[in-house]
């Protein structure tokens, strides 16, 4: 263990001076170059790499040393990350916990079309909810504008045959006119009680309005990934607990050994928030992070006696900002 001066040393890096080497796990994480069908949402559509793609990848790979490479089996990783295994001479495993999360229904889907009918959604969903809120007002009116006529009518009946009438006739003429003022009365309220504009009508348009919802949208589930799930796919905290499940069983492993991990984009993202600490809420490890095609994602992981992982971010290397920097991806 380390004296306190030397832990508050400004050159001293705490684990990696008294944890022994060979209990580190390095993991050095690439993801695939650009793929055929690059404007669609790829997560298991499995398009394959273009000539562009492979030279990133041989670039961002020259230059890595490790003992073992582990593969995503989609095509746009598998490929590349076995012939780089048979030019470097070590073992490739492939392992399903390091694909892409499975978009469902909107796998292979053009993004841009994703997000337009997001758009479009919206704005449907807007309109559909104002009109049912201006019927429902017109109809409240409508109700209580015949309720003070049906009022006001009986009112004015009842006081002309008073004023007419003497003795019996009096009592006659107001029961005839109570009697016929009050049948007519309850006449019309059955009528517009029970007609589709005052009882059906709210209901209907609840009932329509549960069946014109919405289903989840593209934008939706960007804004809030860790609450929403891609229609008949993959959620996000399945994405991390088959990742990092993955991860532990690889330090527990191959302690002391270097792996380079060929991947995808959606991975790497959830393990920068899963190293930064960054929780399971937002979408900050999509909308904040710049993630290029054949990026680097560098991290190590130790075990301690009581057989806790701690991992370490150590680098992050996104190939165009030192080529293009003043351009984008």
């Amino acid at each position: 263990m380390p004296t306190l001066q030397e832990a508050v040393s400004p050159n001293y890096h705490y684990l990696n001076s008294w944890v022994p080497k060979m209990s580190y796990t390095q993991f050095t994480l690439l993801r695939h170059g650009l793929p055929e069908q690059a404007d669609c949402l790829l997560g298991r559509t499995d398009p394959p790499l273009t000539t562009q793609g492979w030279q990133q990848m041989l670039r961002s790979a020259e230059s890595i040393q490790f003992d073992l490479i582990i593969s995503s089996p989609l095509t746009r990783c598998q490929g590349f990350a076995q012939q780089l295994a048979d030019i470097r001479q070590c073992p490739l495993i492939v392992d399903d916990a390091w694909q892409e999360l499975d978009f469902g229904l909107w796998d292979g889907r053009s993004i841009a079309e994703l997000w337009q009918s997001s758009l479009h959604s919206t704005g449907a969903s807007t309109r559909q909810s104002t009109g049912a809120s201006n019927r429902q007002s017109t109809e409240q009116s409508t109700e209580q504008s015949t309720g003070a006529s049906i009022r006001q009518s009986t009112e004015q009946s009842t006081e002309q045959s008073t004023e007419q009438s003497t003795g019996a006739s009096i009592r006659q003429s107001t029961e005839q006119s109570t009697g016929a003022s009050t049948t007519q009365s309850t006449e019309e309220i059955v009528e517009e009680g029970t007609g589709d504009s005052s009882v059906q009508g709210p209901l209907q348009a609840q009932t329509q309005s549960l069946q014109q919802k919405p289903s989840l949208e593209y934008s939706q589930y960007w804004h809030a990934p860790y609450e929403h799930t891609p229609p008949e796919g993959e959620s996000s905290l399945s994405l991390l607990h088959r990742v990092t499940t993955s991860i532990e069983a690889l330090s527990d492993k191959y302690r002391g050994k270097q792996l380079l991990v060929v991947s995808h984009s959606g991975v790497m993202r959830v393990l920068l928030a899963w190293l930064l600490n960054g929780g399971q809420g937002g979408n900050a490890h999509l909308s904040r992070v710049q993630l290029d095609h054949a990026a680097l994602l560098h991290f190590n992981t130790y075990i301690d006696e009581a057989g806790i992982l701690w991992p370490q971010l150590q680098g992050f290397h996104n190939p165009c900002v030192y080529q293009h920097p003043l351009q984008d991806n």
